[in-house]
């Protein structure tokens, strides 16, 4: 019998040692679970939310064994663990999926091409979804191990490496609305968006920078944590600054600094990003799997137009 259940306090641990097995795929999805496992760790009761503004997980079961792990954030966003996916598995998951498909909106689909795609297509076809972007990428990992066996690398003395705090959201700003710009393609700048971006990036993650004489020219940071990995993203140098490995050293700066909290380091870059690539294959990235990010355009909830 195939049948989907809710995360929830009793069955977190269940769905948490299944997705660890793939973790440098579906890390995003790690950290998604270990937050919602601490809220329901909470001892002080959160704010009742409404089903379209809570993060909601549900673990994918034949008879008793875990054959998925997926489920949607507080961005909407749609994750998934799925591996070994075969014809009849994804049949029975949109049977048993149908009703949360129709209760929930989804803003994007993130995660491992082949279930992404499948994803994509059943919610264009069957839910009146329309594409508005669709980003190709290639997941790297890298283990701590081999990243510590590395010869030591001569960085730029005049380039200073730290972690930043809220004193820095000012000098970051320029550094965000150019990755907005070229990693998301937005044709403008949004200051309060962007600003809220950093903030809560400074309050859930953690930021590293590059600076020249107080001046941060460069910056990384880390995207999701999960047990054993974390994915490093936000990895951008002002144009005056390129060619000068500002990028490669604030990277090594925050590998080194993580290296002692995670095993293993992943991050997606885009596919026609050729130079990106060969930084991460530099410090020692290798690639191990297509990756896809697809969001659709703005839609009213489901359940509102039923």
């Amino acid at each position: 019998m195939w049948y989907i259940k809710e995360i929830d306090n009793e069955n977190i641990s269940q769905a948490l040692s299944f997705v660890q097995i793939y973790e440098p795929l579906c890390v995003n999805l790690v950290d998604g679970l270990l937050r919602l496992q601490k809220k329901f760790n909470e001892t002080m009761p959160s704010v009742k939310k409404s089903k379209n503004e809570k993060d909601v997980f549900f673990i994918f079961f034949h008879d008793t064994e875990i054959v998925a792990v997926c489920g949607l954030d507080a961005q909407k966003t749609f994750l998934h663990c799925f591996p070994n996916a075969t014809r009849a598995s994804i049949k029975a998951f949109v049977n048993c999926s149908e009703k949360f498909f129709k209760t929930f909106s989804i803003r994007s689909i993130m995660g491992e091409k082949k279930f992404s795609e499948v994803i994509e297509k059943y919610l264009v076809r069957n839910h009146n979804y329309t594409v508005k972007q669709l980003h190709s990428y290639f997941l790297f990992e890298l283990s701590v191990q081999n990243f510590l066996k590395q010869k030591k690398f001569y960085a730029d003395e005049n380039l200073r490496c730290d972690t930043c705090n809220h004193l820095d959201i000012e000098n970051l700003l320029p550094l965000q609305f150019g990755y907005e710009r070229e990693e998301w393609e937005r044709n403008s700048e949004n200051e309060i968006f962007s600003r809220v971006y950093i903030l809560n990036m400074l309050s859930e993650q953690i930021l590293f920078k590059g600076s020249i004489n107080g001046k941060i020219v460069s910056k990384a940071h880390t995207n999701a944590c999960g047990v054993r990995c974390k994915q490093i993203g936000g990895v951008y140098t002002l144009p005056a600054y390129r060619g000068k490995h500002y990028a490669e050293t604030v990277l090594r700066f925050a590998l080194r600094t993580l290296a002692e909290k995670t095993s293993s380091f992943v991050l997606f870059v885009k596919v026609k990003n050729i130079a990106a690539q060969k930084l991460y294959r530099r410090l020692g990235f290798t690639k191990i799997a297509a990756f896809q990010i697809t969001a659709f355009n703005s839609r009213k909830d489901f359940a509102s137009q039923q």
